[in-house]
C-alpha cells in the first residue's frame, strides 16, 4: 500500500532546479553551521565564513535568471528580481568596509544606496510578476493591497517605529534603516494584492515567495531595535534571516505548481473576498482609538490609518459600483448572442413586445449552412455566421436584428406599410447571395426569408415568429427567396385545416383539375408539349394554384393520391388532343420516390391509356432528388428503360453537385425562373445561365428555361443555345378545353388565353 507521505506533490521541480536549490541548501547550511558556532562560541567573524554568507545572498539570483530565461512572458519580472537579489548581496558584502556619509539629520553609508537599487529592483520584479502572471490586476486589487499595507503600516510604526526611533537618543543614525522593513512591508503588500484575484490562496511559488519576503521583514525589524538598543552585534542568529529569506524566494522561482490553477476573479466578483481589506479597515479603527486614547504619539500613525479608511470608503463605493455593472453585464449577457454579438432570443422578444403599432418580422434561414459546417468545420461555420451577421446589421435599418439559434435571424421593426416591409427582407436576403471569404475558403451559400405583419401586443411575438417561420418554410420550398404570411398557406391555420381535411373528398369528387402550360421548341419554332399544373376547383375559395395545397397534402399523406390523379387526368386530357407528338410533363413529389410501387404505378397508368411513355417526361426538383438519391436512382432507371424522360424542375436553387448529377439518368435540366425572369439587366443570372446551358449540353442534356416573359429574354437564351422554352411569353397555364383552342393559333395571337 503506497503511503500517502509518497504521493507526488502539488508542485515540480526541474532536475537543474533541484541542483541549483540542493547547492543553495548546502550554502545555507554551511552558513547556518558557521553562524551558530561564532554565535555560541564568541568567535570573530572569518572570511571563508563571510564568502559563504555572500554565496547564500546571491546564488537564488542564478534560479531566478534561469526561470526568466524559460519563460517569456514573466522574464522582465524574475530577472529584475534577480538583478535586485544580486545588488542586495553586494550591498551587503560592502556593509562591514563602508564608511559613513554624515548628511543633515542622515547618516548614510555607500552600501545603503545599493541596497536602495536592491529593493527598487525586487519591487519593480513583483510588481511584473503579478501582472503577468494575473493580466491587468483589478483597481480593487490594488485599493485591497493599499488597505492592507497602510493599517499594517499604522500599526506597525504604532509597535515598533515610535518606540524604537523613541529610544534612539540620535535619530540620524537609525533613519535609513527604518526604511528597510518599510520596503519590505512594500513587496509583501504587493504580493499580499495579487491574491486578491485568487480568494487570498497563494501557490507554491507566491507562497514562498511571502515567506521570504516575511523573513526579510522580522530580521530587519529586530535588527532596527538592536541597533537603537546598542545590541546588534554580527554572528548571532539574527543574521540567518536574510539568508534564509532569500533562499525562499529563490524556492518560489523554482517550484511550478501541478495544481489545476483556478480562474481569476473579475472586478465583478470582488465584493464576495472583501474580507482582508474589512479587517484590515477594523484594524485602522483600533489604531486610531488607541492613538487618541494614549498620549505623545506622532502624526504618522494617525496619517496612515486615516489613509487605509479613506481608502476602505473607496473600496467600498468601488464595490457596489462593480456590483451595478455587473448586474448590467448580466443582464446584457442574458439578452446577447455570445458568437455574434447580436441580440438572442430573449432580447428579440423583449424588443418587439415593448413596441406599439404595426410591428414586422422578417426570419432569414440560410441554405447550405449544414454543408458548410460538415464540409470546412464549425469553426467556419461559426465564422461565416459572425460576418453573416455583420453584414446583415449593416443593411437592417430600423428596428433589432437578432440570432435566434443555429443559422436563424430575424429582425423586427415598426412596419408602415407591407410592400415597404417586403422590400427590406429582399434586401437582406439579397445580402446573403454574396461570396463569403473565410480563412478555410470561399463560400457561397443562400437563404430564404419569411415575412409576417401584426401587433405584438395583441397576436403576440410568439404567433408572429411562427407566421415569419411558416413564410419561410413556403418560401423555401417553392424557391420564392422571400415569402408574405398568408393564413391559406398555413399548415396550422383554421383555413388550412380545412383545406387538408376536404383534400381527400377533392380528389374522389374531382376537384382537383390539370391546368397545362405549353412548351416552346425553339430551334423548331413550334409548341412541342405542355406541363401539367395541379389546380383545386374549390367551391367556396375559387380555384387554387398548387402552393395551396401542395404542401397540405404531403403533411397529410395524400401526395401519393394526388401525383395519381393528376398523372391519369394529364395523359387523358393530352391523348383526347390526338396529337400524337405532344408531349407532357408530370410534377412529382420526393415522397413519391419513397413509394416502392411508383415505378410499377407508372408503368401501369401508361399501359391502361397505351401511352407512349417517350411522349411522358417526370419532374422533380432538384433538392427533393438529392435527399432520395439512392431510391431515386432506381426509379429513373426502372422508368427511363421503358422510354419515360426525366427532368430535373428549379435547377440552380437547389444544391446537388456535378458528380450527382453524373449518377442519375437524367435527360432535361430546367432552369428555375428566379434565374430567367430579369435576364437581360442581371450578369450574375446570364453567367449561370450560360454556365447550366454549357454544362447540360456537355452532359447531353436539353435545357429548359422558365419563366420568359418578354421578347428579349428569348432571343438571349436562343443565341446561347437553349432548347424549350417555357413560360408568360409564350402562354399562360390553361384548362384543357382551351388548350385545343391555343394549338390551332399561332403563339402570338393565342398569349392571352389561359390563367389571369
Amino acid at each position: 500500500m503506497t503511503n500517502a507521505w509518497w504521493r507526488r506533490p502539488p508542485w515540480q521541480l526541474a532536475g537543474v532546479e533541484r541542483t541549483f536549490l540542493g547547492i543553495n541548501l548546502g550554502a545555507l547550511a554551511l552558513c547556518s553551521i558557521g553562524v551558530t558556532l561564532i554565535w555560541r562560541r564568541h568567535l570573530p567573524v572569518e572570511g571563508w565564513e563571510k564568502g559563504i554568507y555572500d554565496v547564500t545572498f546571491s546564488w537564488p539570483a542564478v534560479v531566478m535568471w534561469r526561470r526568466g530565461r524559460s519563460e517569456e512572458a514573466q522574464r522582465a519580472a524574475w530577472w529584475s528580481m534577480a538583478l535586485g537579489i544580486v545588488s542586495y548581496s553586494l550591498a551587503t558584502a560592502l556593509t562591514a568596509n563602508s564608511t559613513h556619509w554624515h548628511l543633515p539629520g542622515v547618516t548614510l553609508r555607500p552600501s545603503d544606496l545599493i541596497y536602495f537599487v536592491s529593493y527598487g529592483a525586487l519591487v519593480n520584479g513583483v510588481f511584473r510578476l503579478t501582472q503577468s502572471r494575473l493580466g491587468r490586476i483589478n483597481v480593487s486589487a490594488r485599493l485591497d493591497g493599499a488597505i492592507t499595507g497602510l493599517s499594517v503600516g499604522a500599526l506597525a510604526v504604532y509597535l515598533w517605529f515610535e518606540p524604537i526611533l523613541g529610544s534612539a537618543s540620535h535619530l540620524d543614525g537609525v533613519v535609513v534603516d527604518v526604511v528597510y522593513p518599510i520596503a519590505d512591508l512594500v513587496l509583501l503588500v504587493l504580493l499580499v494584492s495579487s491574491l486578491a484575484p485568487n480568494r487570498y490562496r497563494p501557490n507554491w511559488s507566491t507562497g514562498a515567495l511571502l515567506l521570504g519576503v516575511g523573513f526579510w521583514v522580522l530580521g530587519d525589524v529586530v535588527y532596527l531595535h538592536q541597533v537603537v538598543g546598542g545590541g546588534y552585534h554580527p554572528g548571532t542568529l539574527l543574521d540567518l534571516t536574510w539568508p534564509l529569506g532569500t533562499f525562499l524566494m529563490g524556492v518560489g522561482a523554482s517550484v511550478r505548481d501541478r495544481r489545476v490553477r483556478r480562474p481569476a476573479l473579475d472586478g465583478r466578483e470582488f465584493y464576495d473576498v472583501s474580507v482582508v481589506p474589512v479587517a484590515a479597515g477594523l484594524l485602522s479603527i483600533v489604531v486610531i482609538v488607541i492613538y487618541f486614547a494614549g498620549d505623545d504619539h506622532s502624526g504618522v500613525v494617525l496619517a496612515l490609518a486615516l489613509g487605509a479608511l479613506v481608502l476602505v470608503i473607496g473600496r467600498m463605493w468601488l464595490s457596489l459600483d462593480e456590483e451595478r455593472h455587473l448586474v448590467a453585464s448580466v443582464s446584457r449577457d442574458a439578452r446577447t448572442d455570445p458568437l455574434t454579438s447580436l441580440l438572442n432570443r430573449r432580447g428579440f422578444f423583449e424588443y418587439a413586445q415593448s413596441q406599439t403599432g404595426p410591428i414586422g418580422v422578417v426570419l432569414i434561414d440560410l441554405d447550405g449552412f449544414k454543408d458548410v459546417n460538415d464540409t470546412l468545420g464549425h469553426q467556419a461555420g461559426d465564422e461565416l455566421l459572425r460576418v453573416m451577421a455583420r453584414r446583415l446589421e449593416a443593411r437592417s435599418g430600423t428596428g433589432v436584428l437578432a440570432r435566434l439559434g443555429g443559422d436563424e435571424f430575424a429582425l423586427a421593426s415598426p412596419v408602415g406599410s407591407l410592400d415597404e416591409f417586403e422590400t427590406r427582407a429582399h434586401r437582406l436576403r439579397d445580402v446573403v447571395s454574396n461570396p463569403f471569404a473565410l480563412d478555410a475558403a470561399t463560400v457561397r451559400v443562400g437563404a430564404s426569408a419569411g415575412v409576417s405583419v401584426g401587433e405584438a401586443t395583441s397576436d403576440g411575438m410568439g404567433e408572429l415568429l411562427r407566421r415569419a417561420d411558416v413564410a419561410m418554410y413556403h418560401a423555401k420550398r417553392f424557391h420564392r427567396g422571400v415569402s408574405v404570411y398568408h393564413s391559406d398557406t398555413d399548415p396550422n391555420s383554421l383555413v388550412s385545416l380545412e383545406l387538408a381535411a376536404g383534400l381527400e373528398r377533392a380528389l374522389t369528387e374531382g376537384e382537383i383539375i390539370a391546368h397545362y402550360q405549353p412548351t416552346y421548341n425553339v430551334a423548331h419554332r413550334a409548341i412541342e408539349g405542355v406541363e401539367a399544373l395541379a389546380r383545386w376547383s374549390h367551391p367556396e375559395l375559387g380555384l387554387l394554384g398548387p402552393d395551396r395545397f401542395i404542401g397540405l397534402a404531403e403533411s397529410v399523406a395524400q401526395i401519393g393520391p394526388l401525383t395519381r390523379h393528376i398523372l391519369r387526368r394529364a395523359l387523358d386530357d393530352v391523348s383526347a388532343l390526338g396529337r400524337p407528338d405532344l408531349s407532357v410533363s408530370v410534377n412529382i413529389s420526393g415522397f413519391d420516390l419513397l413509394d416502392e410501387g411508383f415505378a410499377d404505378l407508372v408503368l401501369e397508368i401508361l399501359d391502361e391509356r397505351t401511352f407512349d411513355p417517350r411522349r411522358l417526361t417526370l419532374e422533380i426538383t432538384e433538392t427533393a432528388l438529392v435527399r432520395n438519391l439512392a431510391r431515386g436512382a432506381d426509379v429513373i432507371r426502372r422508368l427511363r428503360e421503358v422510354g419515360v424522360r426525366w427532368a430535373i424542375d428549379d435547377y440552380g436553387v437547389g444544391y446537388s453537385s456535378l458528380s450527382q448529377l453524373l449518377q442519375l439518368q437524367i435527360d432535361e435540366l430546367k432552369i428555375d425562373q428566379s434565374f430567367v425572369t430579369d435576364l437581360v439587366g442581371d450578369t450574375r443570372a446570364q453567367t449561370i445561365v450560360q454556365s447550366a446551358i454549357d454544362l447540360a449540353h456537355r452532359l447531353d442534356l436539353r435545357v429548359v428555361a422558365e419563366g420568359v416573359e418578354t421578347n428579349d429574354v428569348l432571343k438571349l437564351l436562343g443565341q446561347w443555345g437553349v432548347d424549350i422554352i417555357q413560360g408568360y411569353y409564350i402562354a399562360r397555364p390553361m384548362p384543357p378545353e382551351l388548350l385545343g383552342q391555343f394549338l390551332g393559333l399561332p403563339v402570338p395571337a393565342s398569349r392571352d388565353l389561359g390563367e389571369k
